[in-house]
């Protein structure tokens, strides 16, 4: 028992030392009430004192505290008389700095003129206030931008699942029948409705195997060259054949005009 008491005596010592050297945190934090400052700081050196210890810095931790105060007169003020200590002109105990503290407070507030601050603190404050101002604006540009990364995102998916929808669909729509193949002695072709449907292995690939063109006429047919079937081979058969006959006619013909000429 003797041992973690022991322990707990060290860390409340450096916790609370640790708290005395950053009294100029505190004060912000108390909105520069001086009274209230003061009270936390004698319940720091309280701590200490039950523990049969202090601290070598209070004095500096303290004239560093009310230097962080938010009002011109008492800035000037506390910087004087640290500048008379430091010079050695008189000294001053940490009760007595506390006490010339809260006097100083108490003139400005009956005055009506504490939290007034100094030209260097009105910069500092503006200057604070413009860099808080930048971070808000970099993290609101930093959410858009996540913001709209997503929205980009859920519509691709949303664009996404439609379009798969719309395939399931589509092939959910076709009859069973045309997916189903034909025995081998069964006939490739069939009427249904009064329409005449083919077997294509081609069609669709592979998905829709009854259509209503041939497998000659299919686009998907690897043994068409150009994905159009045989009926436009036929047609330009067709259509070669036309040219060779006007040509060979307007040769005739020509042909004919030259033996009459050399006859004449």
């Amino acid at each position: 028992m003797m041992g973690f008491a022991n322990v707990d005596t060290e860390v409340t010592i450096s916790l609370t030392r640790q708290q005395l050297s950053t009294l100029d945190v505190k004060m912000i934090e108390l909105n520069s009430d001086i009274p209230v400052f003061n009270s936390y700081v004698q319940e720091l050196l309280l701590k200490l004192h039950q523990h049969g210890t202090t601290s070598e810095d209070t004095l500096t931790n303290l004239f560093r505290g009310y230097r962080a105060a938010q009002d011109a007169n008492f800035h000037s003020f506390i910087l004087d008389i640290g500048r008379k200590f430091l010079y050695g002109i008189y000294q001053v105990t940490v009760t007595q700095l506390m006490s010339r503290a809260r006097t100083a407070y108490q003139v400005e507030k009956g005055k009506g003129t504490w939290g007034l601050l100094s030209e260097e603190q009105q910069i500092l404050q503006a200057v604070q206030a413009e860099v808080k101002s930048l971070k808000d604006a970099n993290l609101r540009l930093k959410n858009n931008k996540k913001d709209g990364e997503k929205d980009k995102s859920k519509k691709k998916q949303k664009h996404k699942e439609k379009r798969e929808t719309k395939v399931n669909t589509d092939q959910d729509s076709e009859p069973k029948w045309k997916l189903s193949a034909p025995k081998q002695s069964d006939p490739k072709q069939k009427v249904v409705e009064g329409k005449k449907y083919y077997w294509c292995p081609h069609h669709n690939d592979g998905k829709v195997k009854w259509v209503l063109n041939t497998i000659s006429e299919c686009r998907s047919n690897p043994n068409n060259s150009d994905g159009t079937g045989t009926q436009h081979t036929a047609k330009a058969a067709t259509t070669n054949h036309q040219v060779a006959q006007h040509v060979a006619q307007q040769v005739t013909a020509a042909a004919l005009a030259a033996l009459n000429n050399s006859n004449e």
